[in-house]
């Protein structure tokens, strides 16, 4: 027993080799950006380490997403009866936070500086960062659609439309 706990390491040792310490994502875009000339490098930095990458603004992104679960439940709850001021809260809280969200994507691919692939592809926040792009644009592009459907629709209907016959 005595020669098996001789060979055996002490629990609490930290000795960590170089290779198995990984440096965080901080440090890596830290040493990337921050001593970077270029100017959009710098606008990189100054966005990662200034708000990105600050507690306050996560915490601010979770306050946006429950506004809009507690907007979407009253719209939920209150759906027959139809009261103009209900809507209009939960229109108000859409924009908002569709606002909020667009900008929240566009300062983390612009932290991400010319290789924005990493905000796709970001081994801790990659899934939640593609899934808010897809949120993101479709809030974006859907009620787009429908101007742009009642556009070409009326162009349609305004080059094709039937002749006129009048009757003696």
């Amino acid at each position: 027993m005595n020669e098996f706990m001789a060979r055996m390491p002490e629990l609490g040792s930290s000795e960590v080799s170089a290779e198995d310490e990984k440096p965080t994502p901080y440090e890596l875009k830290r040493k990337e950006l921050e001593s970077s000339t270029d100017y959009y490098d710098q606008l990189a930095w100054f966005v990662f380490k200034w708000i990105t990458s600050r507690a306050w603004f996560e915490a601010f992104i979770m306050c946006n997403i429950a506004l809009i679960g507690v907007a979407t439940g009253v719209d939920l709850q209150f759906a027959a009866v139809k009261d103009p001021t209900i809507t209009q809260f939960v229109d108000t809280v859409s924009n908002v936070t569709a606002i909020i969200f667009t900008v929240e994507c566009g300062l983390k691919l612009i932290a991400e500086s010319y290789r924005f692939e990493r905000y796709f592809t970001d081994e801790e926040n990659g899934q939640f960062n593609t899934f808010d792009f897809v949120i993101v644009g479709t809030c974006v592009i859907v009620p787009r659609m429908r101007a742009i459907a009642v556009h070409f629709l009326n162009i349609n209907l305004m080059t094709h439309q039937r002749p006129q016959f009048s009757v003696p």
